[in-house]
């Protein structure tokens, strides 16, 4: 990913912030990042290949339609690829650490799919794949090499056959993730541009069903690097080549502002016969960098969407570091566990807007990505169980029955609230992420406030899809089985007025 200034600056920048972090990555993982060489020895019994990185979990069903959204003018039709910048140098753990400020994420509701940003070839790690997939997110691993790694690539076999291709689709169908995301910023002659390009293509007809390839707005067909900050006649054969499927997505770069951009990448991609939404425009939110950062620039979010409205999205949205609510200086949590508070609210203000409540529009300042993307929720089938567990806390619960210690596991993280938090009625209440209870896992729900006579609350949780044909059975709270009927205090929730 290209940036406004030198390369050498952000690499500067990135050492820098990543450097508490990197103490944190197991032994174990290190083989989720590879060189070309070595991807292009793997097989699934060599040295590198990591049976404990493998996930079993498959990916849920979403609902993409169901009506009684909180803005029921928000339209499904766009996608969002998340991709946190760096995702190696603090989310690479197989097993539990032993440490509660690591990296986290609680919005998967929101996004279609994560982009695992690694190089020189980036690996998904398994507790994120594993909850990612339980919340009907894919995970896609990266490529982001130079040259000279590019033509190792495009090595063929007596036959003419890619023997990268294979090797790609080897790797993530092993680890159980979902694809690959492209990102050439290294120069290449046309004739190297070309083989690329066919490996793309073959990797269209080798690859199994569901699986997703993605290019990032860099090199051009002539082997050149040229941003175009948007789909159009120039960089348009590396997403279809006449008749023939080039990349499943376009991720567009970020030197843009103003709507031409979508006009632009709409007419092109109508042009190619594929649709509007297999471009992804790139926004980079790392504050002071490009025209999208974030809580500083706070109308392009708007430029997405005909008129500003919700209902009529013009291309998907590529949302690049959002890692900046974790090391991107807006608290101390990467560095200082007990500005835990703090992170949180910087994760719910990315979603929920200046004011934290993603049932009220901001008036002015940033609106929070809630307001125009819907909640995609996989809670379609009974029974539905939940401990609110965000992954990570101070104490680990089973149960009921605390120990304290410092932790962090993806992999244990439960379906949590479609929205954080979504409150209505008069009385003053507060919603939050609660670490000093749980009752499995490090948390719990908090509601605190004034409730009277005359002062009602209501904070919506989940949204569901569930078919009930009869009153649906009581259940036990050690179960933690939130089902559709009168609301029930579990021990996972607590309260104070």
């Amino acid at each position: 990913m290209t940036q406004l200034y030198p390369r050498i600056c952000l690499l500067l920048l990135a050492l820098l912030g990543f450097q508490a972090a990197q103490a944190q990555i197991e032994p174990a993982a290190q083989y989720t990042t590879l060189t070309p060489a070595q991807l292009m020895a793997w097989t699934a019994t060599g040295p590198t290949a990591v049976p404990a990185n493998i996930s079993a979990v498959p990916l849920a069903t979403r609902q993409n339609a169901l009506a009684p959204q909180l803005n029921p003018a928000q339209s499904f039709s766009a996608k969002v690829n998340w991709c946190p910048d760096g995702m190696n140098n603090f989310s690479g753990y197989l097993n539990e650490q032993p440490q509660f400020n690591l990296y986290n994420f609680t919005h998967w509701q929101y996004v279609d799919v994560l982009t695992w940003f690694a190089s020189p070839i980036g690996i998904p790690c398994r507790p994120w794949v594993e909850t990612a997939h339980r919340n009907g997110v894919k995970i896609i691993g990266t490529v982001f090499t130079d040259r000279a790694g590019f033509v190792a690539l495009c090595q063929k076999d007596a036959s003419g056959n890619y023997l990268g291709a294979q090797k790609l689709v080897d790797v993530a169908n092993y680890y159980g993730f979902d694809g690959w995301f492209f990102n050439e910023e290294s120069a290449l002659t046309a004739t190297e541009a070309g083989e690329v390009i066919n490996l793309l293509k073959q990797l269209q007809a080798i690859k199994p069903a569901g699986m997703e390839i993605h290019w990032y707005d860099s090199m051009v067909p002539s082997g050149s690097v040229a941003y175009q900050n948007t789909l159009n006649a120039t960089n348009a054969r590396l997403l279809q080549d006449g008749t023939a499927r080039v990349s499943d997505a376009m991720f567009t770069n970020y030197f843009w502002t103003g709507g031409g951009t979508f006009t632009t990448a709409v007419a092109t991609a109508a042009s190619l016969g594929r649709s509007p939404f297999d471009v992804y425009t790139g926004a980079d939110i790392w504050p002071g960098r490009n025209p999208q950062r974030l809580f500083t620039n706070t109308s392009w979010l708007s430029d997405y969407y005909t008129g500003g409205s919700p209902a009529q999205p013009r291309t998907s949205l590529a949302v690049f570091a959002p890692n900046m609510t974790y090391n991107g200086g807006q608290n101390n949590f990467s560095t200082n566990p007990a500005d835990y508070a703090n992170f949180y609210r910087t994760e719910q203000r990315l979603f929920s807007g200046d004011d934290l409540d993603v049932t009220t529009p901001d008036a002015t300042g940033w609106q929070g990505f809630g307001q125009y993307l819907p909640v995609r929720s996989v809670i379609n089938t009974l029974p539905f169980d939940t401990y609110f567990c965000v992954g990570q806390g101070q104490v680990f619960a089973n149960n009921g029955a605390q120990v304290r210690k410092p932790w962090t596991d993806m992999a244990k993280q439960s379906l949590l609230p479609s929205w954080q938090w979504a409150k209505t009625g008069a009385a003053p209440i507060v919603a939050s992420f609660d670490f000093d209870r749980a009752y499995y896992g490090g948390n719990s729900i908090k509601l605190a406030g004034s409730l009277s006579g005359s002062n009602a609350a209501n904070v919506k949780l989940y949204q569901t899809k569930l078919a009930v044909t009869a009153p649906p059975s009581s259940t036990s709270p050690t179960n933690h089985r939130a089902r559709p009927a009168a609301p029930r205090a579990w021990p996972c929730i607590s309260a104070t007025t």
